[in-house]
């Protein structure tokens, strides 16, 4: 049978996950958003094979780099884009050496990371319902068909150029406790955080490009 402990387990992990997709949301919002100093729809979309993806991110890496001086060495990109980049003929083209019948090439995170000059390449893949209570459900990638190259510091400096950063008053808290009246216990996950463009120019934005 499940431990006692089970249903004290399984509520943490909800409320945790809770906090952390309001975060992912909130920061996604910004990456994604008009505040950036350079940012462009592709003339031809990545949908089609006829679209220069890897181009259009030279573009915005050499965007950022005259701008700030630094290559940018961080990407994101919507998981609803993904799937057109990681299946590009350009792309397949570019990883495919070393393929053989029984392992044919495979497009990963870490190849088209290297293939842009990024030190990381982070696909959103949480999704969320954007349907009004009690009607039908409907579900969206929150990263949308975008993709944002950026220079983030590897750790908060004055003196460094960064494009963003998310500020927290404290840490994560998880508290439990009974709830005498309702016979019940409460399990609830606290955070405070607030995100911020502290560069616009060491962000470019490829928006809409699929």
């Amino acid at each position: 049978s499940d431990s006692v402990l089970t249903p004290m387990i399984t509520a943490t992990k909800f409320v945790t996950d809770q906090i952390e997709k309001a975060v992912e949301i909130d920061v996604i919002g910004l990456v994604f958003s008009t505040g950036w100093a350079s940012s462009a729809t592709p003339g031809t979309l990545w949908s089609s094979d006829a679209s220069d993806p890897l181009g259009d991110i030279e573009t915005g890496v050499n965007t950022v780099a005259l701008a700030i001086g630094r290559e940018p060495n961080v990407g994101v990109i919507g998981r609803g884009l993904w799937r057109y980049l990681k299946n590009h003929p350009d792309v397949v083209d570019r990883l495919k050496y070393g393929q053989t019948a029984g392992n044919p090439a495979k497009v990963s995170l870490d190849g088209v990371a290297s293939l842009a000059g990024l030190e990381k390449l982070l696909v959103t893949s949480a999704v969320r319902d954007t349907g009004n209570e009690g009607q039908a459900a409907s579900m969206s990638y929150i990263g949308g068909l975008h993709m944002w190259l950026g220079y983030v510091a590897s750790g908060p400096a004055l003196a460094e150029p960064s494009s963003g950063y998310t500020f927290s008053l404290f840490d994560r808290r998880i508290n439990k406790y009974r709830d005498d009246p309702a016979h019940t216990y409460i399990v609830e996950c606290q955070q405070s955080w607030d995100t911020a463009i502290t560069a616009s120019d060491a962000g470019y934005l490829i928006k809409s490009a699929a």
